[in-house]
């Protein structure tokens, strides 16, 4: 006798299996020299990867506080995300023209591997690298 299995239950199992071959895999390291400086009427990031490894599909999601105390794990939430993005080459950089003339702003990179592994906060040798002020 052949047995059929219906979609609502083969459809859970597969949901399951992704989510936990995301989860088994290893987090990315996170980015190194996270700078924040203001220039041409907004604030430019730059960063370097924190691998060389081609083979590896990486992408950048960047977060953003308005506040002068760096950006800490619990605030690295959907409404503080600006920016998602992928691209090619060792070191890398943003422009955030969002921002207000005056205030200041401190940012944190974050480094998502193609099956959702998350790196932790960007790395920045002081936390002001990752603070700056809209002149």
């Amino acid at each position: 006798m052949k047995r059929i299995l219906l979609a609502s239950s083969v459809i859970p199992f597969l949901f399951l299996f992704f989510a936990i071959s995301a989860a088994g895999e290893s987090a990315p390291p996170a980015v190194k020299g996270l700078k924040v400086k203001p220039g041409n009427g907004g604030l430019h990031l730059t960063w370097c990867k924190p691998v060389k490894d081609k083979s590896l599909n990486l992408y950048y999601e960047i977060y953003r506080k308005a506040k002068n105390t760096p950006v800490t794990e619990t605030e690295i939430v959907p409404g503080n995300r600006i920016a998602v993005f992928g691209t090619e080459g060792t070191c890398l950089s943003y422009d955030d023209f969002t921002v207000r003339k005056g205030h200041t702003y401190s940012y944190a990179v974050i480094v998502v591997s193609e099956k959702g592994a998350r790196s932790g906060i960007s790395n920045s040798r002081s936390p002001e690298k990752a603070i700056a002020s809209v002149p």
